[in-house]
């Protein structure tokens, strides 16, 4: 049984998989239409904060905007670029209207990768504030916050299925509970009043993104299971027959 975060071994544990069928398989991120930018704080505090999802209640889309107001506070010239299509899209863009963040919000849609990889390396901290939904829907690890790391953008997000697998809380991100968007805005106004750690973080999120997340090494890690598969395969080819005989080839 493959999955791609260890929080999603862990549903298959509780759903009563065996351990010994378990196996962690993380998806690769094609990584070579993916340039690192480093990235430093922005002129003038026009700060853009990027989030690209499917616009659905896990992906945390209202948590967002209960933090925004507090970091304009701080920060009035940011902007938040959601890109994404989905089920959410029309109450999101009401709930925009009605909290008076036409200024500050921009919804662009569905994005080819090229733009979605443009968009991300004119922004500045990638935001995916996750959280369990009341059916237990809960993500793996996204990989639109990997092509995000991987071009240098430093996350802020929630300590949510498989993200902290992905971002180290102080190295390369910031971590905050599920649903808090008092914890989400002050680690934004955090990171974004530090340039020093802002940078370092650019630098670590793609390093670690290349490290753990790379093709070479995930389909080398596949490659380990279909060895595997295969060689239980050959030893269950040659048990013993009801006649004591041995099989001639694989059940």
């Amino acid at each position: 049984m493959l999955a791609r975060s260890r929080s999603l071994l862990d549903r298959l544990r509780e759903l009563g998989c065996p351990e010994e069928k378990l196996r962690l398989n993380r998806t690769p991120i094609p990584l070579d239409n993916i340039e690192f930018h480093q990235r430093a704080a922005p002129a003038e505090g026009a700060w853009q904060l990027v989030q690209a999802c499917r616009l659905i209640p896990k992906k945390g889309l209202y948590t967002t905007l209960q933090a925004l107001p507090v970091v304009i506070e701080r920060f009035p010239k940011v902007k938040f670029i959601l890109c994404g299509t989905g089920p959410e899209e029309k109450r999101f863009a009401e709930k925009v209207r009605e909290l008076g963040l036409q200024e500050h919000v921009i919804m662009t849609g569905w994005m080819n990768q090229p733009d979605l990889i443009r968009t991300c390396q004119q922004g500045h901290i990638f935001l995916h504030p996750s959280e369990m939904t009341v059916s237990g829907d809960q993500e793996g690890v996204p990989n639109s916050m990997l092509e995000a790391m991987a071009s240098g953008l430093p996350v802020v997000a929630t300590r949510h299925g498989g993200i902290p697998e992905a971002v180290t809380h102080g190295i390369d991100g910031l971590l905050v509970e599920e649903k808090d968007a008092a914890a989400l805005a002050e680690a934004l106004c955090t990171l974004m009043s530090e340039p020093d750690r802002f940078a370092a973080f650019s630098r670590a999120a793609a390093a670690s993104v290349r490290a753990t997340y790379g093709a070479e090494s995930a389909v080398a890690a596949l490659e380990e299971c279909y060895a595997e598969a295969m060689a239980l395969g050959e030893v269950a080819g040659a048990a013993p027959t009801a006649a004591g005989e041995v099989a001639a080839g694989p059940v």
